[in-house]
């Protein structure tokens, strides 16, 4: 039986309602004979219904996928035995295994995707990563942080490529993905300005939603450059011109008085980039001189920043709290991290070729400490972050090829995000490289002081970066649109 003949009889069930039926009866019969406590019952619900839906149609999923992404939540962490994070999770297996299937069925048609500099880099990396799983310290650990990346890659890197080949949804996916973003921002800015915006509650004041400030930053950072941008050139309407006016003012608001300096070195940065591609449209001399004077403020910044004097847990202001950045002398932080980072450099030495494993890190860093760069705050039992470096992260677990790997996956996006900006032939068509390309820089600063593409919150719109700028070069190119594509609606393809 062919996939179109199974939906055809299953698709009449769901549309009725009828699947509800059979799945009770299974939750009934957990409860019978296996006595299972509720929350596997309902888990177990919740995974049916989202297979029945991926039968429906694939796209609901993606859309449960990108727009619940600031609500998902991890059943580890509110106490119980799953370490899961729904809906994020569900998403992403569902949509892997759908978009494998299809891979399967019309592998043909899926040539030019497969031949983008992005995608070849991110397959590099995960090949790498794979070959690293199989000599790692702990196998176990790897395998799951190795599915982890592979399915959410699939899902939200290669599934939003075939959604986005639809210009409809390439161009509008972020207007109802602004909206939580806008209800858990408003509700972070609420809770913050009841404690008086004070930088130690700043700390948790997103919870339950964010795990802590740092990861909840990075996430809205990313899709701060798209509401910027949208606002910027998104002006079809005067309700949406409103809608991004609402939503860059109150996630700005949101980076500003979270306390997170690499968010804010984010935002610079990206902003830095994005004056430099306006002036070298016009004036490539004069953004020459601009690259020099970024340049120089940057020597001053970070000579000004480790000489600059401060206390981690006293309140600071913005210029106080960037200058601290570099701080490695009084700020505790950045001393922890460099604790933390030459841990990962010694780890790198002793396995300069495998590392110890994907996903080890935490685990194994213990032992590699040295004792004049440990801090109060430094721990043996790998339970207080990781690496807080992506670059270093990738050494330690995945050795020097790790780390040009990930360099390469970086460089590579953001020379074809700049590159398509100046060479797409539609003009109503290429400023869409822009919220991406800047979005993906607002983290790849970000990826110096931090780590988070092991978090779905983070994961997931990094993905869709990387995917506009692959789906715009694939799809909307207009030298590209006679290449055999994918259907319209993936889940209405045909068996070959």
């Amino acid at each position: 039986m062919t996939l179109t003949e199974i939906k055809a009889k299953i698709t009449p069930w769901l549309q009725k309602g009828w699947m509800i039926i059979p799945l009770f009866l299974i939750i009934g019969a957990e409860f019978i004979l296996f006595r299972a406590n509720y929350i596997y019952a309902w888990v177990f619900m919740v995974c049916l219904a989202f297979g029945a839906i991926t039968l429906l149609n694939i796209k609901y999923i993606w859309w449960i996928g990108v727009i619940f992404m600031p609500f998902s939540q991890n059943f580890e962490e509110l106490g119980t035995a799953f370490a899961l994070t729904v809906p994020s999770d569900l998403v992403a297996i569902s949509l892997c295994g759908y978009f494998i299937l299809q891979f399967f069925i019309h592998g043909k048609k899926y040539i030019p995707l497969l031949r983008h500099p992005i995608f070849i880099a991110f397959g590099l990396y995960l090949g790498w990563m794979l070959i690293c799983t199989s000599t790692s310290r702990m196998p176990v650990v790897s395998l799951k942080y190795f599915l982890s990346m592979f399915w959410y890659g699939t899902a939200f890197l290669w599934g939003s490529v075939l959604i986005f080949e639809k210009k409809e949804i390439l161009r509008n996916w972020i207007l109802p993905a602004s909206i939580p973003i806008l209800i858990v921002v408003g509700y972070t800015i609420y809770c913050h300005g009841l404690e008086g915006f004070s930088l130690r509650s700043s700390y948790h004041i997103m919870q339950p939603f964010y795990k802590e400030h740092t990861a909840y930053a990075t996430s809205i950072t990313i899709l701060f450059a798209y509401f910027v941008l949208y606002l910027l050139y998104d002006r079809f309407s005067k309700a949406k011109t409103i809608h991004w006016i609402v939503v860059s003012l109150v996630t700005g608001i949101g980076i500003l008085t979270i306390y997170t300096r690499g968010a804010w070195l984010g935002v610079l940065g990206a902003g830095a980039v994005f004056a430099m591609v306006l002036i070298w449209e016009r004036y490539r001399k004069i953004a020459i001189a601009f690259m020099g004077l970024i340049a120089l403020t940057g020597i001053w910044f970070i000579q000004k920043s480790i000489t600059f004097d401060t206390d981690s847990d006293k309140n600071m202001g913005v210029e106080e709290r960037l200058f601290s950045a570099l701080n490695t002398k009084q700020d505790l932080s950045n001393m922890e991290r460099i604790n933390r980072w030459v841990a990962a450099v010694n780890m790198l030495k002793e396995s300069p070729v495998y590392g110890f494993g994907p996903g080890t890190y935490a685990m194994q860093y213990a032992p590699y400490q040295q004792s004049n760069f440990r801090t109060k705050v430094s721990t043996n039992l790998g339970n207080l972050g990781t690496t807080h470096n992506e670059f270093l992260l990738a050494g330690s677990e995945m050795g020097i090829p790790g780390v040009l790997f990930v360099t390469g996956l970086y460089v590579v996006s953001l020379f074809c995000g700049i590159k398509g900006y100046f060479q797409h032939q539609e003009r109503s068509d290429r400023w869409l490289y822009l919220p991406a390309t800047l979005g993906l820089i607002t983290y790849y600063l970000h990826a110096v002081v931090n780590n988070y593409l092991d978090q779905d919150k983070v994961a997931i719109p990094v993905f869709l970066c990387l995917a506009q700028i692959i789906a715009l070069d694939v799809y909307h190119q207009p030298k590209n649109r006679q290449h055999p594509a994918t259907p319209e609606n993936p889940s209405d393809i045909e068996p070959a």
